[in-house]
């Protein structure tokens, strides 16, 4: 389908008005009843622009960036979803009756990365509270996180309400911060490693260099 029939979207905007009924099917109840009842496994949805995944009724809803990200503020060049997640497509596999599938960013790159961490490319000040904020493109909602910088201890890394850049009004799915102390970090470089668990079990780890400002 094309329009979601299972999406946060109109709850995570802070302007929905209610003359907007094209950002979810409006007699979304009836469906999710309708399939759950007759065992259908995955549906996939699209609309708006972003990566997201529930699961209602034993049934699970994906929406997918696909080939379009948000052409009409990323110009040319690089391009994302709304969602910060970098435009590409789901592979999905059907064996009998098992059925997965996977986000494969990006059209432009073809770097398969699962996440990245933001505002990292530029050396940072130590400091009480270090802000890392991770976009992990693909985790269902529900999905726990925690990082570690240099193969430390693990820290929790709870669910982050980051603002879309394209949609300022929109709070993003699947972000993840971890504020943590950074004065004990010598000036230079330095790794951060990020762990997501999903719902079903799945781990997706990413890694990403940075480094400490000197004084």
């Amino acid at each position: 389908v094309h329009i979601p029939i299972v999406s946060s979207y109109p709850e995570r905007r802070q302007h929905s008005p209610k003359d907007a009924p094209y950002w979810e099917v409006t007699n979304d109840r009836t469906l999710t009843d309708l399939f759950t009842r007759h065992g259908v496994r995955l549906v996939l949805q699209g609309h708006m622009h972003e990566n997201e995944r529930q699961t209602v009724g034993g049934v699970e809803y994906v929406e997918s960036i696909s080939m379009s990200g948000s052409w009409w503020k990323s110009g040319e060049g690089f391009e994302r979803g709304v969602d910060g997640s970098p435009r590409g497509y789901r592979i999905v596999s059907v064996d009998g009756a098992g059925v997965t599938h996977r986000y494969r960013p990006s059209c432009e790159s073809f770097v398969d990365h699962q996440g990245e961490f933001y505002s990292l490319k530029d050396p940072i000040p130590a400091g009480e509270a270090t802000p890392f904020v991770f976009n992990c493109y693909d985790a269902p909602n529900g999905s726990t996180a925690e990082a570690r910088i240099d193969g430390g201890p693990w820290q929790a890394m709870p669910a982050f309400a980051a603002k879309s850049l394209p949609t300022p009004d929109l709070t993003m799915p699947h972000h993840f911060r971890l504020v943590t102390d950074t004065r004990a970090l010598k000036p230079g470089r330095h790794t951060i490693e990020a762990r997501v668990r999903w719902p079903d079990g799945t781990i997706v780890t990413e890694s990403k260099a940075f480094a400490i400002a000197g004084a």
